[in-house]
C-alpha cells in the first residue's frame, strides 16, 4: 500500500504526505488535500476559524482508521482534508 500511495502521490495534483510510524514497517499516516479542498482553504474564512473531525475505524484487517477534518459552512461541513492511518497511535499522530 505504501508503494502504491507514493506512486499516486507523484502524479497527482493532491498534495499528499506519507509517513511510516513507529517500528513496525507495516504502520503509517498518510494526510492527503485534493485540489477541492486547497480551493476551500483558499477561499473560505471559516477553514481558518473552526476544523472539526469525523473518524472511521476498523476501515480493513488492519485495523485501518479514516479522519477527515471539516469546517462547517452556510451549506453544510465541507472536506478541508484528510489522514488515513494504519493505527490511532499518539505517534501516528505526532
Amino acid at each position: 500500500m505504501y508503494s502504491a500511495i507514493t506512486k499516486y502521490a507523484e502524479s497527482s495534483d493532491s498534495e499528499i504526505q506519507l509517513r511510516q510510524t513507529g517500528n513496525n514497517s507495516s504502520d503509517f499516516v498518510c494526510a492527503a488535500v485534493t485540489p477541492v479542498m486547497k480551493r476551500l482553504h483558499a477561499s473560505l474564512k471559516q477553514a481558518a476559524e473552526t476544523v472539526f473531525y469525523d473518524t472511521t475505524s476498523h476501515l480493513d484487517q488492519k485495523n485501518t482508521s479514516l479522519i477527515v477534518l471539516l469546517c462547517g459552512s452556510p451549506i453544510g461541513a465541507l472536506p478541508l482534508g484528510a489522514i488515513t492511518s494504519s493505527n490511532q497511535s499518539e505517534t501516528a499522530f505526532t
